[in-house]
């Protein structure tokens, strides 16, 4: 939340500013919020394919361990999203 108010005064003062040109704030309001949610985002988990588990996984670690299977469903399952999609949208 800080850093949100952060930007908003920053958007203020580029606002405020008279020597910018309208489209020269436009692009600087949006490389500040650009930054912002870079640093909000969260990393996506990382599929291990492994047959069993070696070792602890330490906690609140970003990694699932998979066998080959449910790596080949999941890539099947996001396939049929998109392939769906695309059909939904001729209608």
């Amino acid at each position: 939340m800080r850093a949100l108010e952060r930007a908003k005064s920053k958007v203020a003062a580029v606002f405020a500013s008279e020597e910018l040109s309208t489209a020269e704030k436009v692009r600087e309001i949006e490389r500040i919020y650009k930054r912002i949610r870079a640093k909000n985002k969260k990393p996506k988990k990382v599929y291990v394919v492994a047959g069993r588990v070696k070792g602890k996984i330490p906690k609140g670690a970003r990694l699932k361990f998979v066998d080959r299977r449910m790596k080949k469903d999941k890539r099947a399952e996001l396939a049929r999203q998109r392939k769906r999609k695309r059909r939904s949208g001729k209608r």
